[in-house]
């Protein structure tokens, strides 16, 4: 990679980060508190329970937040908290009652009533699905909150109890929403629980978020972004893939989507994007062998030259045992570390965030999968339109999305 494409992979990712400090330090703490009391108060009643949903990358956001939740309050809301629908579930609505109704309909099924909670999560605002849960919870005096970009759309209008990110930015609105979740998992686990908080306090929380992002590496988003350049120009697959599931495995998702979509729908290109074994793959695998790490063990096994692996983990162990049974020396890896007993990765080109809060880690996460998106984006240019210029490449790197080129031409 020349020294150009260095410098202006720099100011995308200095400037990206800037634009993300910038919003989570405007996330209103009040807010937050707010919805926190409230969804507390209404979970106190016997049998209330929270939903949380959002289309695409949002999806993953709301899933990512109910295991922690779920994680940080254990039985006081076992089976109380839900996000995404079943797929086979999902897709059954949209053909029998339409998209725009699809989420409504499962929500009414559930026997959605006025004693439980509802949040939602969505970019624009506008999302049909999202807009038609909010109307009709709003109709039955539910309790209903909803995170947005700076516009709010037509969700802001409904509600009053809406919080809009200030960017306009998709990417950053999702990691600011990612954040916003967070913090309120672990809001609600102290008021739910009545223990302390298992995280920091808001304002310090966000501080050493920010703290953390500026660790981001130029030059590893540089180097990432060129081997997913390589596998989408050469046949080969770009798997983002989290051995420990849970949360992380939400943001692998997460990352996955935003790479598939935005690559697809910026170029005439069908790139083989995955994040990991389908749940009957995952299982069928374990079954057979006895070993839950053997789906991930799989994966990294079958690598080619072509191909690009991003191995999220906070167990950076983990990672320390795929390489010293010599799985892969062309690997990427991020590596969530409290800082206390580093590892020190062999072979893969790994990024450390290292934090003493688990979150954090996760944010972080989400932040390093976008700025690999967008870079090789801005790389994609040169490859496919033979786009030279070096300043004109970082600027179609810096957009929120890639032009829709199959539905805009």
């Amino acid at each position: 990679m020349t020294q150009t494409d260095a410098g202006w992979v720099r100011v995308v990712v200095d400037s990206y980060v800037a634009e993300l400090s910038a919003a989570v330090r405007s996330i209103d703490q009040n807010w937050i508190r707010s919805v926190s009391v409230t969804t507390a108060r209404k979970l106190g009643s016997e049998g209330a329970r929270l939903f949380a949903q959002g289309n695409g990358g949002s999806s993953c956001i709301v899933d990512s937040f109910v295991h922690e939740l779920t994680e940080k309050t254990g039985e006081a809301l076992r089976g109380r908290i839900s996000s995404t629908w079943p797929l086979n579930q999902h897709i059954h609505a949209i053909q029998r009652d339409g998209f725009a109704e699809s989420n409504w309909a499962l929500l009414r099924n559930a026997g959605f009533s006025p004693a439980d909670v509802l949040y939602l999560v969505s970019g624009s605002g506008n999302s049909k699905n999202l807009v038609r849960m909010m109307t009709e919870a709003m109709r039955i005096e539910a309790a209903a909150f909803s995170i947005t970009g700076a516009d709010g759309g037509r969700l802001a209008a409904l509600s009053g109890n809406n919080l809009s990110v200030e960017s306009s930015d998709q990417q950053v609105v999702e990691d600011t929403a990612a954040s916003i979740l967070l913090i309120l998992a672990s809001e609600l686990s102290r008021e739910i629980t009545g223990r302390p908080a298992s995280a920091a306090d808001p304002v310090s929380w966000t501080a050493f978020l920010v703290e953390t992002l500026g660790q981001i590496d130029a030059s590893w988003i540089d180097a990432a972004s060129d081997k997913v350049v390589q596998a989408i120009t050469e046949g080969g697959k770009v798997s983002v893939m989290a051995p420990e599931g849970g949360s992380v495995a939400a943001v692998a998702e997460h990352i996955e989507h935003n790479i598939a979509w935005d690559l697809t729908h910026g170029y005439d290109l069908v790139p083989d994007v995955r994040w990991g074994a389908t749940a009957a793959q995952y299982t069928a695998l374990i079954n057979d062998t006895g070993d839950p790490e053997s789906p991930a063990r799989r994966a990294l096994n079958g690598l080619v030259k072509s191909d690009f692996v991003l191995l999220l983990t906070l167990e950076a162990e983990m990672l320390k045992s795929y390489e010293e049974a010599g799985l892969s020396d062309d690997f990427f890896a991020v590596l969530g570390q409290d800082g206390s007993k580093p590892v020190r990765p062999t072979k893969a080109c790994a990024a450390e965030v290292v934090s003493g809060e688990r979150s954090i880690h996760l944010v972080v996460m989400q932040a390093f999968g976008h700025l690999i998106l967008r870079c090789a984006r801005g790389k994609l240019a040169g490859v496919m339109d033979g786009q030279s210029d070096h300043l004109i490449k970082g600027r179609i790197a810096a957009k929120p999305i890639a032009p829709m080129k199959h539905f805009f031409p």
